[in-house]
């Protein structure tokens, strides 16, 4: 004889959460004891290796929760994958008909990682991603501040903290492994790394949780504790460009749930980028994302204006190739200038065979104004060992004739359009150079 029970949201709300309603048939009888139960974990064999996918069987006649460690099941039959090797805790939680709860843990081996996790290209970039401190954050590179904010603005940076120079490697092709290295690229720690983007505590900015074993992330320690290290940090960014790992209080805490109490609480902060990673700003207009080549402008290329006054060409207009060709023998009006995302400025003619390498940099910070407090330069353009396409004064301007000229006002900087200005010295004179993104 069968016995139908229908499970109802409050019934399971003692044991999961989100529990939806589920119909299940059992046999009648007494309830079963944790010894009783007929349940399995097992990890998929693939050509004699134990992968990451894990086989969870429950053959009783229980209601299932299973917490694998990195997620959770409510599934008598499932299959899940987990990010780590080695030994995976799994934990299984079974309702009885009357109500009881009982429960019973089982371990299983993992050897290699053959099962793509998701999120774990997010740390690896798909193989092996070097991190290192971000030097771009406006409130350091390690500190402590409010959870819910998730700025180190209370104390951040301390002077020598250890460990300030270190980096480290995350990789897949080897099973998720974590090698840390000091400033002079010498590894000093090796071990595994786990993590779990699906377990976010409510009500706060945790997304999830980033664990290691043999080794850990560079100064591990919380700022005010008893430097005790950590291997268990909350994931509050996890980003192709960017990491922010955090932990709790003076001793490091992880815990499984976080009261309104910690939302403004101290929180330890760890703030990561990819070695590789350049910040986004007004360069990419120059840059793109690698890089970008430029070219005169179609028309009213060159020439000058009033200083103040004009934003473009105004009193002595050039748009001839005949006259660039005159003042820029080398270049010409068939030049061109390369601005790679990397700060790199080169200057080239037509075929290559004539080049100049040097840097670019973009300040939107620094403007010039008229009399008025009206903006004229909305920014500033600067080179080093190299100047852009004719960038000199003309060779009749006095002591300044041919000089060279590495500063420039910013009129128009967009993705199709950079026209500078420079001001011929103790005068209101301004010569202007107007610039194009070249196309095929």
């Amino acid at each position: 004889m069968k016995k139908i029970l229908i499970m109802t949201v409050a019934a399971c709300g003692l044991l999961f959460t989100a529990c939806n309603p589920q119909v299940m048939t059992w046999d009648e009888g007494s309830p079963i004891t944790a010894e009783e139960l007929n349940i399995s974990a097992r990890a998929l064999e693939v050509d004699g290796a134990k992968s990451n996918k894990i086989i969870l069987e429950n053959n009783s006649p229980v209601s299932s929760y299973w917490d694998f460690s990195q997620g959770t099941s409510r599934k008598a039959l499932d299959s899940v994958l987990v990010s780590s090797l080695g030994e995976i805790p799994i934990k299984f939680t079974g309702l009885n008909p009357d109500g009881t709860i009982i429960e019973k843990s089982l371990t299983v081996t993992v050897d290699k990682i053959i099962f793509k996790v998701e999120g774990m290209e997010i740390f690896t970039g798909g193989s092996s991603r070097t991190w290192v401190w971000d030097q771009y954050n406006e409130t350091g590179k390690f500190g402590i501040g409010g959870l819910v904010n998730i700025k180190a603005d209370w104390w951040n940076n301390p002077d020598g903290f250890t460990e300030d120079d270190y980096y480290m490697t995350l990789s897949e092709t080897a099973g998720p492994v974590i090698e840390k290295f000091d400033g002079s690229g010498n590894s000093v720690g090796k071990g595994t790394f786990s993590f779990n983007l699906k377990a976010p505590i409510a009500g706060t900015p945790i997304k999830g949780t980033f664990e290691t074993a043999g080794a850990t992330i560079p100064h591990p320690t919380a700022q005010n504790g008893p430097n005790n290290v950590a291997y268990k940090f909350y994931i509050l960014i996890a980003e192709d460009d960017q990491l922010v790992f955090a932990t709790l209080g003076s001793d490091n805490a992880t815990p499984s749930s976080v009261d309104e109490s910690q939302y403004y609480g101290e929180t330890n902060f760890w703030f990561f980028r990819p070695k590789d990673y350049i910040p986004s700003s007004e360069f990419d207009f120059l840059s793109g994302e690698t890089e970008k080549t430029w070219v005169w402008a179609e028309s009213e290329f060159w020439g000058n204006g009033g200083y103040l006054s004009n934003t473009a060409p105004a009193w002595w207009i050039v748009s001839d190739a005949e006259t660039i060709n005159g003042q820029d023998p080398v270049y010409g009006a068939d030049g061109y200038m390369v601005f790679k995302r990397d700060k790199t400025m080169i200057k080239s003619n037509a075929d290559g065979s004539t080049q100049e390498t040097g840097t670019a940099k973009v300040d939107m910070k620094k403007t010039t104004s008229d009399a008025s407090g009206k903006i004229w330069g909305i920014g500033k353009f600067s080179t080093n060992g190299v100047t852009v396409l004719n960038g000199k004064f003309p060779g009749d301007k006095g002591d300044y004739a041919n000089q060279p000229i590495y500063e420039y006002d910013i009129m128009v900087i967009s993705d199709d359009s950079f026209v500078i200005a420079a001001r011929l010295p103790e005068s209101d004179e301004c010569w202007f150079w107007r610039f194009k993104p070249k196309t095929e």
